[in-house]
């Protein structure tokens, strides 16, 4: 990419960002598409995109953002925090669930994942939903009486700029 795109680039995620700190999501969503159709391959794009997808509760598209932000950044918890986010307000709480496990194996210390994570289970107790073989969380993948996952043995990543 010539230095000229990457201002453009620049200067579009910058729009987007003041256009989500203003609320004017319909913008964001707008100027980050843009930005995306110049840098396909940028997750940060990508993963400013999926949060202005769910502010204005579209969230099959917030979903098909924050897949991508996995396909791009598979090492970043940010990718499965928006997806679960997604799939919990698509009302698919195994879903959501399994989203957030997969993040927390990136970085078990991660409280908002952690969070989401439980949410997403209370949920699926109080409607006793029987979940698809691939989202099953046994007994061993929870430790009910501490409220925790299993520590993972892998180091937490740096979070992301």
């Amino acid at each position: 990419m010539d230095d000229s795109v990457e201002k453009q680039v620049a200067q579009l995620k910058t729009e987007g960002k003041a256009a989500l700190a203003r609320h004017d999501f319909e913008g964001a969503k707008d100027v980050l598409t843009s930005a995306i159709a110049l840098s396909p391959d940028s997750h940060k794009l990508y993963r400013l995109r999926s949060v202005a997808y769910a502010c204005l509760q579209e969230y099959q598209s917030s979903l098909e953002d924050a897949e991508k932000v996995i396909g791009l950044m598979p090492k970043s918890t940010d990718g499965y925090y928006h997806k679960g986010f997604a799939l919990y307000h698509q009302k698919d709480y195994s879903g959501a669930a399994h989203a957030f496990q997969e993040g927390l194996k990136l970085n078990p210390s991660d409280r908002v994942l952690r969070q989401g994570f439980w949410d997403a289970v209370t949920l699926l107790s109080q409607h006793r939903v029987c979940l698809p073989m691939r989202y099953q969380v046994t007994e061993s993948d929870i430790d009910l009486k501490a409220n925790r996952l299993p520590e993972a043995d892998v180091e937490p990543t740096p979070e992301p700029e």
